[in-house]
């Protein structure tokens, strides 16, 4: 039965498109042995356990990634890439995975060049991987984040001179890149980025300690016109959409939180719809936050007790009591920082 299954799926897999037109179906002894390969990825793909990579914001050689299958676990299983000449990897910060490829941002001042460089390479990600392809950032200082809006184009903060800046795609080959965008006003100390479905930018203004001005909203078509703001948070770091269009911040005082501004509660002088402190240690700083394919939510903490706070939004709604799975190692309290987080 498995393989009359099989069969059927590949021959199902050969057959034209709606509205394709051909003039003798294809048999299945027609199916050539790349699709049935094909398949078999996909079926593959479809059932592997996703995997978290974080980073380190730790100088070459020491710990730059490390990657784990979910969950999270104490008695998780490892690998961990130091930073050498192959992979390249130096003071490794922002991380996002783009199709079946892995983005690692390397900040300025641990390297050679002035400008923040960005490296591309095939997942999985191994000690010896070799960065596919590099790109050198002109414009951003201390650059730590990054986001890649609807179009694939990327989006990158800038801490160094309160500025955002816009690189337009397709990133098809090694080189240095140029702003086809740059945004300044509203910005004090930006980190965090974030889309939602409208393509509205969301900016995360890291030096506002007072609540006023902590989210900055450049509606779309995005230009360098002031933006509005949403308030109540402290020094906002890592935030992100769920699948219902909700947005979760870092609050990061003395008494840090995850605060969720509902989905009809983003509009100019908004705050927080629910502020969760559930579970957190004293002084965190989630520094990046990032939703799993299942919809739970993963908080990289950069603050007094270094790991990964995993909040279980999958089977529970977030609420002012929902308390997170902690996750951490002896690399992670050693260095004392997880910065970037990214689920594929």
């Amino acid at each position: 039965m498995r393989l009359s299954a099989l069969g059927l799926a590949l021959a199902l897999a050969a057959l034209p498109a709606c509205g394709a037109q051909s003039s003798n179906p294809p048999s299945l002894s027609s199916v050539s042995a790349p699709s049935a390969l094909n398949v078999l990825a996909a079926v593959s793909a479809a059932k592997a356990k996703p995997k978290a990579y974080w980073t380190f914001f730790y100088a070459q050689p020491s710990p730059q990634v490390q990657i784990a299958t979910l969950p999270l676990k104490s008695t998780s299983k490892i690998t961990q890439i130091d930073g050498n000449s192959t992979n390249q990897l130096v003071c490794a910060n922002a991380i996002r995975s783009v199709g079946s490829t892995l983005w690692i941002m390397n900040l300025s001042p641990c390297h050679a060049s002035d400008s923040s460089i960005v490296a591309v390479y095939s997942l999985p990600l191994t000690s010896n991987s070799k960065p596919n392809k590099a790109f050198v950032l002109t414009g951003p200082i201390d650059a730590d984040h990054m986001a890649f809006d609807a179009s694939g184009n990327l989006w990158v903060p800038s801490v160094g001179n309160n500025t955002v800046y816009e690189y337009t795609g397709p990133f098809t080959s090694s080189g240095t890149l140029t702003p086809a965008k740059t945004l300044t006003l509203g910005l004090k100390t930006p980190q965090g980025l974030g889309f939602d479905s409208k393509g509205n930018l969301y900016v995360a203004n890291t030096g506002t300690t007072s609540g006023k001005n902590a989210i900055a909203v450049f509606k779309a078509p995005i230009s360098n016109r002031k933006p509005y703001f949403l308030k109540g948070v402290v020094a906002p770091s890592g935030l992100g959409f769920d699948h219902r269009g909700n947005l979760y911040v870092s609050s990061n005082g003395a008494t840090g939180a995850i605060a969720q501004y509902a989905s009809n509660h983003l509009v100019g002088g908004d705050s927080p719809s629910i502020i969760d402190s559930t579970g957190l240690e004293p002084s965190p700083y989630g520094a990046d936050l990032i939703f799993d394919r299942a919809g739970n939510l993963h908080d990289a903490d950069c603050g007094s007790k270094a790991g990964i706070y995993t909040y279980p939004t999958a089977t529970k709604p977030f609420s002012s009591t929902l308390s997170p799975s902690f996750y951490s190692n002896s690399s992670i309290q050693s260095i004392g920082c997880v910065w970037g987080i990214d689920i594929h």
